[in-house]
């Protein structure tokens, strides 16, 4: 059995979930049903290479790409 926790990053409308744990993309896959069908870019930070790159094989096909940005707080912008 997989475990997780769920963080509550609260940023007022920007407010979201992020979810930690193994195992947890099927479960959010099955969650989000739309994404089955749908063309992912997994966008990482480059730490997370491996990770980033896991993530793509599990989308097979579904995944046109991994993107490996350099990690910091410059980076997490709409225009990189």
């Amino acid at each position: 059995m997989s475990r997780s926790i769920t963080i509550h990053v609260r940023l007022g409308a920007r407010s979201y979930p992020v979810e930690i744990g193994s195992g947890i993309l099927p479960r959010s896959l099955a969650r989000h049903p739309f994404l089955a069908k749908a063309r992912v870019m997994i966008v990482a930070d480059s730490k997370l290479k491996l990770v980033a790159r896991r993530v793509a094989r599990h989308f097979g096909r579904q995944c046109v790409g991994v993107c490996l940005l350099r990690g910091g707080e410059a980076t997490k912008n709409i225009s990189t």
